[in-house]
């Protein structure tokens, strides 16, 4: 589990949290996914990157197209951010995925993604 700097800490005391538990609980997730290393010295929250839609916003969420839709957008957008962040280094993406490098090689044939283009 990685620590928590002084300065993140206070960002999450700060934070309003209009969506209560469930932003907070997004928030953290995201961030330990997104973060390298031991140390967490700022959390992702949404009004940081104003052109992410927050995922924990359902009612934003229309049924058109469909859920099957929603969901393979979501991975693409999700493994490509990975692959970013961490400059296509399979491993780190493995590890805070949660998927096999199996299923990770697998999305990325279905979704055209290259590792080296994002080294």
């Amino acid at each position: 589990m990685p620590e928590i700097s002084p300065e993140a800490l206070r960002q999450l005391q700060d934070h309003t949290w209009p969506g209560n538990i469930r932003e907070l609980s997004n928030v953290i997730e995201r961030t330990v996914i997104l973060t390298p290393g031991g140390i967490i010295h700022k959390f992702l929250i949404n009004e940081d990157s104003k052109d992410e839609k927050s995922i924990s916003d359902f009612n934003s969420v229309g049924l058109d197209p469909s859920l099957q839709k929603q969901i393979t957008n979501l991975e693409y957008s999700y493994i490509k951010r990975a692959l970013q962040h961490y400059k296509g280094r399979i491993d780190c993406v493995v590890q805070r995925s949660g998927l096999s490098p199996r299923t990770l090689y697998r999305k990325m044939q279905l979704f055209n993604l290259n590792k080296k283009d994002f080294q």
